[in-house]
């Protein structure tokens, strides 16, 4: 996360204003400090506007892209319900993002969350949140802010910009049809680990892990997983078309890799994949890669059942290596054989909800931030949802989402992003199918409660132009701290704020308070706190509170588990 974290330019600091980040606003600089010298009766030493421009500049390939947000004291931004008792911490700012690429560059327009601190005459020492950019591939970047180090649901904005119009696509795929003989030469078998003693792990962070392994000729295989998506990449990591992500069942792929052999350089390997939900069945598949030199693809895909499924495999690899050409040709398929996206079964994405298909009771449909499957996973959907609000679908072609504007996307995953009551993020679009809008059922009435209650429900209620209470939201049926009167919990996760769960719900769980009585019909606010999930036990005797916390409050990264138990028990 910290490297998406956009540069502060002070714009009161000398020589900022040449900075490729600033420089995208001098038109907006240029009339506020105009704006200002007229408010001063035409001072000239009224100085320059005081405030901020947020950048961010990546790289991919021969294309540089410069994020930019504009946060300066005028009119451009608006502010927003940042009053004293407000919770909001950010304003809405205009944002822009520059696109170069091949001498040609544009530069298009939009708005997103910008954070209000900092911005006072105590200057950056008052910068405790942060503003983050994530850059998309040929579609665009995505803004967010952070309030101590979680991300904003609310403030997940978007600047597309496609792609270039005099970028033509690539080619279709053809089927391989050379019939030549391969090089003379004997072919052995060697084989390799994909877990163990000659592997070393390189990654290991809340929503990844990536180890790699060595194989025969020096070659080295990288493994990734996600906790929901794993890879196996053969060549290089960045050949994210030609070795494409899967969804696995049971550990994803076998201990062994075969490799193929010829005068003692490897030409092909043999790995067995099992993946999940292939037409709603798991499914076997000997993927046969070729390897040359730095470049790997997939170019067979065998039924992994029959019991000549690996001699077949073998045999595809040592006679049709020679001749397939990695991005022409199409991978061969045998004994009915099939990989992602190539599933009978179309999507409607036009449907306004979906439903989730596909999985086994307990399993979980994983939620992510951004299209591609190795962003950060934003929390996890049931193998029954239902009622998926759909905000659009785009194709993934590894990392890259490719907007749908005329290119070819046959054959590559879908992403949708879709908004439940709680959540709001991109799934896999083979888990869904088209749903109807769940009926709605929360109430708006806090009268039914008691008058402490209400004091303290009310200021984060204050927040929401309209809200929605289920009936998850309080509870009052247990005593907390044994006087022999019933306490309240308050969980914002069944809180509808402006037809959302987001406001007080992410990452670390939904913030929950608990009112301990101190008198008949009196509650005194003793806990408020986010967590992810809590009991009321007995322990001993006494009736206490087991938290499930973001594991941040242990000290761990934030996915690690953690623990804690709140004990009210006054006698």
């Amino acid at each position: 996360m910290r490297s998406n974290l956009m540069k502060i330019y002070d714009l009161r600091t000398s020589g900022v204003h040449s900075e490729p980040a600033v420089e995208m606003w001098k038109d907006l600089i240029d009339k506020a400090d105009a704006e200002r010298r007229k408010a001063r009766d035409g001072s000239t030493n009224a100085g320059p506007v005081p405030g901020y421009v947020f950048g961010k500049e990546f790289k991919d390939s021969d294309t540089t892209v410069i994020a930019s947000i504009y946060r300066a004291y005028d009119s451009a931004c608006d502010n927003g319900p940042n009053s004293g008792t407000s919770k909001q911490f950010w304003a809405t700012c205009p944002a822009r993002v520059k696109v170069m690429e091949g001498g040609s560059s544009r530069t298009v327009e939009g708005t997103v969350c910008v954070t209000t601190e900092g911005l006072g005459l105590e200057g950056k020492q008052a910068l405790q949140r942060n503003n983050f950019a994530v850059h998309v591939p040929k579609l665009g970047v995505f803004f967010n802010v952070t309030d101590k180090g979680s991300f904003v649901s609310d403030c997940t904005k978007e600047v597309r910009y496609g792609i270039f119009p005099e970028q033509e696509p690539e080619p279709a795929l053809i089927d391989l049809e050379d019939t030549s003989p391969p090089p003379a030469g004997a072919v052995t078998a060697v084989y390799s680990d994909t877990q163990g003693g000659t592997c070393k792990e390189t990654v290991r962070e809340e929503e990844l892990s990536e180890w790699t392994c060595s194989a025969p000729g020096g070659r080295t295989v990288l493994f990734g997983d996600t906790g929901g998506i794993m890879v196996v990449r053969f060549g290089e990591p960045t050949n994210t078309t030609w070795e494409p992500e899967f969804w696995p069942s049971k550990n994803g792929f076998g201990k062994k890799i075969e490799w193929r052999v010829r005068d003692g350089k490897p030409f092909a390997s043999i790995l067995r994949f099992f993946l999940g939900n292939i037409d709603g069945k798991d499914a076997e598949v000997l993927a046969v890669t070729k390897v040359e030199g730095k470049d790997a693809c997939h170019m067979a895909y065998v039924n992994a059942r029959p019991k000549d499924a690996n001699k077949q495999a073998a045999e595809i690899a040592d006679t049709k290596a020679h001749a397939f050409r990695c991005g022409a040709h199409k991978p061969i398929k045998v004994g009915g054989a099939k990989w992602y996206g190539e599933e009978s079964f179309t999507l409607d994405e036009k449907a306004e909800h979906f439903n989730v298909t596909g999985l086994q009771p307990g399993q979980m449909l994983p939620l992510h931030r951004y299209p591609p499957p190795s962003s950060p996973k934003v929390g996890e959907l049931p193998h029954d949802a239902k009622g998926l609000k759909n905000f659009g679908c785009n194709a993934v072609d590894g990392e890259k989402v490719i907007p749908d504007l005329g290119q070819p996307t046959a054959g590559l995953p879908r992403f949708c992003q879709i908004r439940t009551s709680k959540l709001s993020g991109w799934v896999d679009s083979r888990f869904l199918v088209p749903g109807s809008k769940p009926p709605p059922e929360p109430s708006t009435d806090i009268s039914i409660y008691p008058a402490d209650i209400v004091e303290a429900i009310k200021p984060n209620l204050e927040m929401c132009e309209t809200f929605q209470l289920e009936d998850d939201f309080a509870r009052n049926d247990a005593d907390l701290n044994g006087d022999g009167i019933k306490d309240w919990i308050i969980d914002y996760g069944g809180l509808v704020c402006d037809e959302s769960h987001i406001a007080y719900s992410g990452s670390a769980g939904s913030l929950t308070q608990m009112l301990i009585s101190s008198g008949p019909g009196k509650w005194v606010v003793k806990f408020d706190e986010y967590v992810r999930d809590y009991k009321v036990v007995t322990r001993k005797g006494k009736t206490v509170i087991s938290l499930g916390m973001h594991g941040s409050a242990c000290k761990k990264v934030g996915a690690a588990a953690c623990t804690r138990t709140v004990d009210f028990n006054t006698h």
